[in-house]
């Protein structure tokens, strides 16, 4: 493994990646289908003061492991770095294609972290598995036909969470500790618990695959969603099956409605309401996420990153080249992914511009 300090990108280089300042902190612009991550991440790693904390404190207990960590390797001392995972499961077909990729490295000494976004169409090569859509190697350890997999239920499901987490320590030449997988539910069922959103829908929308029970069936103009409705419209690619096919949907225009509804979702959350409900919220994801996350890391993490500021918090969305069937990533940029990552596991975190102007200057 490539050593954290080497190939390091310059204060002036990283800048280029950072987006700091509340608004911007949030990386829509650049980052895609991060919606459902990017929300769990708010509210079970920042938080909104001392009242969530005791909120939160009832989390580790529905959702984590019983495993032991040891003092030293807590994440209130040690920095840790997690694969969030968000799974779009149909039942009809027993998929479930992890259409949101990130890998997040924490440091609790500088309070900082750095979140990586993966294309879900990355083309991926692991060690074990033919080559594939990056979206597709969580469902062939969960439900594919591998000799090694155990036929326990229980055990297949530790099984596939150890291997996912495998081929992406690889893939970006980083240890990964823990992953969670979070399936698209909770983003409807946390909709619905905010009693849905007000929101202006772009363009009609219309897309049906009886394959997986897919329908999409938006109208333009502003009106009140439901849960499974707002899912639609931050999901909606392309029209398919219908009486009058709907216009495709670029990118730009689903990064557009993601950042609509996550300021409608964030409007409601953050209001002293909304605040009440924060405790349901977890009752809903303890029914939708799978981890290995022991109990006291998630509360050593509640503890540690309560409070981080979102401009300590630093995206970098890699994007490639569509081939038709893939995305190619370019070598270099995963390189460069994989050291903003490590510069989070150095034991002070990332070097500050103060850090690197007391660096003595290099002779020439």
């Amino acid at each position: 493994m490539a050593n954290p300090q080497s190939s390091m990108p310059s204060r002036k280089d990283r800048a280029v990646v950072r987006k700091t300042g509340r608004k911007s902190s949030w990386g829509l612009k650049v980052m895609k289908g991060v919606l459902i991550l990017m929300l769990i991440l708010l509210l079970a790693l920042i938080g909104v003061g001392a009242y969530l904390y005791w909120e939160l404190r009832q989390l580790p207990d529905e959702i984590g492991t019983s495993d032991t960590v040891a003092p030293e390797d807590k994440a209130n001392v040690k920095p840790i770095t997690l694969l969030l995972l968000g799974v779009d499961y149909r039942d009809a077909t027993r998929t479930m294609l992890t259409d949101v990729i990130m890998v997040a490295s924490l440091n609790p000494n500088s309070k900082t972290a750095t979140l990586v976004s993966i294309p879900r169409d990355t083309y991926i090569d692991p060690d074990g598995l033919k080559g594939n859509k990056a979206n597709s190697f969580y469902s062939t350890y969960l439900y594919g036909d591998l000799s090694e997999a155990p036929k326990d239920r229980e055990e297949r499901d530790a099984y596939a969470l150890q291997k996912i987490k495998g081929v992406y320590s690889e893939y970006l030449d980083i240890p990964i500790d823990y992953v969670s997988v979070v399936d698209f539910q909770s983003f409807v069922d946390i909709v619905d618990l905010y009693g849905g959103l007000t929101i202006n829908v772009d363009q009609n929308m219309c897309h049906r695959d009886t394959a997986d029970g897919t329908y999409i069936n938006l109208k333009a103009g502003e009106q009140h969603l439901t849960g499974k409705e707002t899912l639609d419209f931050v999901r909606y690619r392309k029209s398919m099956n219908c009486d009058k096919p709907t216009k495709e949907s670029n990118d730009f225009e689903r990064n557009a409605r993601q950042q609509q509804v996550i300021e409608k979702l964030l409007g409601k959350v953050i209001t002293p309401q909304g605040l009440f409900k924060v405790s349901n919220v977890f009752d809903v994801l303890s029914n939708h996420v799978r981890t290995d996350l022991p109990s006291q890391q998630i509360d050593a993490m509640i503890r540690t990153y309560l409070n981080i500021d979102l401009d300590k918090i630093e995206y970098y969305h890699l994007e490639g080249d569509w081939d038709g069937r893939y995305v190619r990533l370019e070598p270099e940029k995963v390189e460069e992914a994989s050291e903003l990552l490590k510069m989070q596991l150095l034991p002070d975190g990332p070097p500050t511009e103060e850090s690197e102007a007391d660096q003595p200057a290099e002779s020439g």
